[in-house]
């Protein structure tokens, strides 16, 4: 009976020492549950990790990250420094479909600065059209923006396109209060090229 009792022991011993290895801070390789300085990929709660799929993990090398920074790939949430698309909350990015981003390539943008890409919600410095209180923008449709290349725009300066209102520089028709447009019905202009004007010189 000492003898098993012993053998129990050893064995409690050396499984112990496996769980506790298994969860140690300094691993070297991948697929790590609960550790940090790890050099691979799919970590979670895991720091300094080099490769992708990490949960709650900072500095990663890899893309589909969860609450992470200084990552290098795209799908990350409330992440930093991340190169890809698709990030929320995310700055640095490099890829479109950013909420709450900054510096991202590409579109589809919200509250977000220097996007390259179109549909930007308070967004500054895109490339693209559908933007709202957004300048420096290439496209159509913008609301209180300046800049821009395309028509449809409301209270903006320099477009270059039709339908403007409380516009200037403008090149198209339909323009309220604007000046220096290119095309006809235009209301309270100047420098007008076409027809159909009011209180505005021939």
């Amino acid at each position: 009976m000492a003898k098993i009792s012993i053998l129990s022991a050893i064995i409690f011993l050396v499984v112990s020492l496996i769980v506790v290895d298994a969860r140690r801070l300094i691993n070297t390789g991948g697929l790590n549950v609960g550790g940090d300085r790890n050099t691979g990929g799919v970590n979670v709660d895991g720091f300094d990790n080099t490769g992708g799929l990490n949960v709650v993990a900072d500095r990663n090398t890899g893309g589909v990250n969860v609450v992470s920074a200084d990552n290098t790939g795209g799908v990350n949430g409330l992440g930093f420094g991340n190169t890809g698309g698709v990030n929320v909350n995310g700055f640095g990015n490099t890829g479109g479909v950013n909420a709450l981003s900054n510096g991202n390539t590409g579109g589809v943008n919200v509250l977000s600065n220097g996007n390259t890409g179109g549909v930007n919600a308070l967004s500054n410095g895109n490339t693209g059209g559908v933007n709202a209180l957004s300048n420096g923008n290439t496209g159509g449709v913008n609301a209180l923006s300046n800049g821009n290349t395309g028509g449809v725009n409301a209270l903006s300066n320099g477009n270059t396109g039709g339908v403007n209102v409380l516009g200037n520089g403008n090149t198209g028709g339909v323009n309220v209060l604007g000046n220096g447009n290119t095309g006809d019905v235009n209301v309270l202009s100047d420098n007008k090229n076409g027809g159909v004007h009011v209180l505005g010189l021939p």
